[in-house]
This record gives structure tokens, sequence and C-alpha cells, in this order.
């Protein structure tokens, strides 16, 4: 899969990470702690076996910086087909980042790419049935709800070559890595739908909000 271009985006403001276990009142999380969104197992376990894949050690680091809660709940294994806390997803990224340290947006947006790739081959088979680029966007929405149960995919506008989107309401998609995964998951269902050289840019608007824009070729 060829990788995306990143025209523009920021990097994102790291909170303090205390080295502490990670848990609900963490540093850049306590504000998901009630918050009742969830996501589906297949995008936790896609993300799990991508990063052990190319880091051996990962699962066993990450279940020892996990609160017992959270590693209780990795170790019990993540059903693909179930529904999990937002704030448990954003803890195992918040953790991830001790072990594999931020790279630049572009870097990152790529590494979601080919997870999305991975998970759409696994689960679903969805996109055997998009016919391009167009109809993938008109479709957004639901897209995002086959694997959150809170937040709003809305495309501002569409031509058949380009997009102005948001992802919004789910303040999930601030926390670092979590929104150039986002991101990088946009770019790999173009790039299944048919899309080539995609070219995106980025920006985070609080307190729950990325907006972006996206180009592409045939």
């Amino acid at each position: 899969m060829e990788p995306v271009r990143i025209i523009k985006a920021e990097q994102p403001i790291f909170s303090r990470d205390s080295g502490e276990l990670v848990g609900p009142d963490s540093p850049g999380l306590s504000h998901l702690r009630e918050f009742p969104g969830k996501v589906k197992g297949a995008l936790i376990t896609s993300v799990l076996e991508y990063y052990q894949m190319h880091h051996p050690d990962f699962l066993p680091r990450l279940k020892n910086d996990l609160c017992p809660e959270y590693r209780t709940q990795v170790e019990e294994d993540i059903l693909p087909s179930s529904w999990y806390p937002e704030i448990l997803f954003a803890a195992i990224l918040k953790v991830s980042l001790r072990q594999i340290p931020f790279g630049t947006v572009e870097h990152e947006v790529n590494d979601a790419q080919e997870i999305f790739a991975h998970m759409s081959r696994s689960y679903h088979r969805m996109f055997a049935r998009v016919v391009g680029p167009t109809k993938l966007i008109s479709g957004f929405f639901r897209l995002w709800r086959l694997y959150h149960t809170i937040g709003k995919a809305l495309v501002d506008e569409k031509s058949r070559f380009s997009t102005t989107a948001r992802l919004t309401e789910n303040p999930a998609v601030l926390v670092p890595r979590y929104t150039e995964g986002a991101i990088g998951a946009i770019c790999g269902a173009l790039a299944i739908a048919g899309a080539k050289n995609i070219q995106i840019s980025y920006r985070r608007v609080p307190p729950d909000t990325v907006a972006f824009e996206g180009q592409w070729e045939r």
C-alpha cells in the first residue's frame, strides 16, 4: 500500500507521564472516565497484533504498565465482536508511547493505514462492496459506527477526488496516536476503495473534533 502524504498537521500535545500504572485517572485520560463511548474489539486486537508483530515484547510490557482493571481485560483476551470502553483503547495507546515513541505524523498515519488494511481483510470484508472513494465517503458515518458507538463522521464537502470532513462529538479522538490512527484508517479505507496518491491535512479542534481535508487520484 503506497504511503499517504501529509500536507499539514501539528504534532500532538503529550500529557505528563509519571511512569505509574496507566488507568482512568492518568493524565490525558481522566476526561474519558465517565465517557460512555465504546470501540469494537476488532479495532483493539488489530492494533495489539500490529505492535506485537513489530515489537515482540510489546504485550508483556503493556500488561505491566496497565492498572489491574485494564490489565485483566487484556489478559482475558479482547473479543473482536465485543465492545469495550474508549478509555481502555486510549490507555493502550498511552502505554504504547512508552515503548514506541511517537514518530512523525506521516509515519504514524501510515502505520495506522497498514493496521486498517489488515483489519479490513480480517473482519467484515466490507470494502469488497465499495465502488470507489466517492461512494466510501458518502457512507463515512456508517463506517465510523462500525467501530465506535459514539461520535459522528460528517462530510462537509466532497467531489470525485476530494473531501472536507470531520470526526466529531467524541473526545477520545484528540488523544495522541488516536488522532493519527483515525486519519490513517480513513486513508486506508480510501486506498482499499481504489484511491491513489492520497494527500491529507488534519487538525485537532478541542474538545472533541478532528477536521481534515483529503484529495486523491484514481
